[in-house]
């Protein structure tokens, strides 16, 4: 074929004069999937294995996409992980809507190849991008929909377990304010008691 490709996606641009018969293939294989797939297409990765993501381009045989092309918008990760998993993208300018949905409270690595990335923890959603500045992909914003979310990712760190169960771990210290001068310091190891539902209202809120 007597095409160039476009430098961020890889979009077929047909040499102009040639491909006499062929724009149509051109244009729908190796244009209009892409930017289809670029702006709303998601990639739903479910392998228990690093990934590694490659530019594709179409032909006048087929789009050729594939479960590794990396052109995708969204990268929906799901399924059951024995490990931290790496997803290896490109080093071009693109950004990735990436969502860890998978199972086994493994966080996700996006990066470059020889990178160190951003970690996007189990239960996560978040918008990262390669930074053309920094040499690898760095997150924008990112909305945790369970799991713990640290505070260098916009959370607390605390986990919410259930049963009306608060967990503290780490240096948190925790501040009950009953009155305006008034606090209860707890102590960081045994039970200092155990109180019903009730009494926990009334203390807190003065029911």
């Amino acid at each position: 074929m007597s095409v160039g490709y476009s430098t961020n996606l890889q979009l077929v641009e047909p040499v102009t004069g040639t491909e006499s018969g062929n724009w149509g293939y051109d244009i729908n294989y190796g244009t209009t999937d892409y930017v289809d797939i670029a702006i709303a297409g998601t990639n739903n990765i479910t392998t228990d294995a690093d990934v590694t993501l490659t530019q594709t381009t179409g032909s006048t045989s087929g789009n050729n996409i594939t479960g590794t092309t990396a052109q995708y918008a969204i990268l929906n990760c799901t399924g059951a992980r024995t490990a931290a998993r790496n997803i290896i993208a490109p080093t071009v300018s693109k950004t990735y809507v990436v969502i860890n949905s998978t199972t086994g409270g493994y966080a996700i690595t996006i990066k470059k190849s020889a990178g160190t990335g951003v970690s996007i923890a189990n239960g996560e959603t978040a918008i990262v991008y390669y930074n053309t500045v920094s040499g690898d992909y760095v997150k924008v914003t990112s909305l945790s929909t369970s799991g713990v979310v640290l505070p260098a990712n916009g959370g607390t760190g605390v986990a919410n377990g259930t049963n009306n169960t608060i967990t503290f771990t780490g240096n948190y210290t925790l501040g009950l304010t009953l009155t305006a001068n008034t606090s209860v310091t707890l102590p960081t190891s045994g039970k200092l008691a155990t109180f019903g539902q009730a009494v926990v209202a009334a203390l807190i809120f003065g029911f």
